[in-house]
């Protein structure tokens, strides 16, 4: 969490630095204003988002609930979800290791693990599957979910040293490594559940095999960066090929945003190019984090902030836009 609120801060000074931009709706005059945006933000987490996950999210024999209706009642649901239940995780590790935490996220935190690792794990060819029951789509083992169980499993285990969680740390690495990695090209995004090809949906955003996706080479960058942070693992040239990948090779001609789907060596855009401004807002300090991390050389990322601030920006209600066209207003 500390790594978390320091990322909130800069970007919080990025935000006054433009402060031309109205990025909230200015609030009603009877309220009192927070003197900071650091305020703002933890407000914003001490009252409505703790609250709201610490009392919804304790975990148990069936994990965590994945379904809340307007009231944020739970909607009962036998389906679970790798990504769901790992970022639940993620989020009452994060808490339990840092000034907000509370034996509450401890016991939950414990809980959401010991499900995690009891069923979401493949027994019989290792890796995650990424439904529970397992039908239709569970059969297939995605990139991007294994990055969220290590992402998960790699915070429980540095706020509580609990050993289980550094074997799977350990054991997502090697799958990674053995399973996913395609050479210097990043990672095959999806595989059936026995590691041979898949005849069906790749991943999240793909259905052929052989395309990839900025969005789970820019998630691998966050996440691998975390686990050099915290762990004895190497992972430097991971980090540098993940850097060359979000920094130039899934950056579109003549544009200093990334593109969404590639060719397996990225030497092309599948379909028409569209461009995600949070996946580029994003790649801003992930990138920045790692190349500080390792110590690679500096690469100005403002021109990045500027074209999404400038296309993707909704001036009239505020807010980004969720993807648009390359150059052009999101919303025109």
């Amino acid at each position: 969490m500390h790594h978390q609120l320091t990322r909130l801060r800069r970007a919080a000074g990025s935000v006054r630095r433009r402060a031309h931009i109205a990025l909230v709706a200015q609030p009603a005059t009877s309220v009192p204003r927070p003197a900071t945006w650091t305020d703002r933000l933890e407000r914003l987490l001490t009252e409505n988002i703790i609250p709201f996950w610490a009392l919804r999210t304790p975990g148990g024999p069936d994990g965590y609930p994945e379904l809340f209706d307007d009231g944020g009642e739970v909607i009962p649901s036998r389906s679970r979800h790798i990504r769901t239940q790992a970022r639940t995780l993620w989020v009452h590790s994060q808490l339990l290791g840092s000034a907000y935490g509370s034996t509450l996220n401890e016991e939950a935190a414990r809980r959401g693990f010991d499900f995690i690792e009891g069923h979401f794990w493949d027994q019989r060819h290792g890796g995650f599957h990424s439904r529970l029951p397992l039908d239709g789509d569970a059969h297939a083992k995605h990139f991007y979910d294994h990055l969220m169980a290590l992402d998960a499993a790699n915070h429980f285990h540095r706020a509580t040293g609990n050993q289980a969680a550094e074997r799977m740390v350990a054991d997502v690495l090697e799958i990674l490594d053995k399973r996913f990695r395609d050479d210097g090209d990043g990672y095959i995004e999806g595989y059936a559940t026995d590691w041979s090809p898949i005849t069906h949906t790749a991943s999240l955003l793909v259905k052929d095999r052989s395309h990839k996706t900025a969005a789970s080479h820019i998630n691998a960058l966050n996440v691998l960066t975390s686990v050099q942070e915290s762990t004895a693992a190497n992972l430097e040239p991971e980090l540098r090929m993940l850097l060359d990948i979000v920094d130039r090779r899934a950056v579109l001609p003549k544009a200093p945003m990334m593109g969404e789907i590639f060719t397996r060596d990225w030497s092309a855009v599948v379909g028409s190019p569209t461009v995600s401004y949070g996946h580029d807002l994003e790649r801003v300090w992930m990138a920045r984090t790692a190349r500080e991390l390792i110590g690679a050389r500096p690469h100005s990322y403002e021109p990045v902030f500027d074209e999404v601030v400038r296309w993707g920006w909704d001036r009239g209600h505020g807010g980004f836009y969720f993807q648009g066209k390359p150059g052009r207003p999101a919303g025109a």
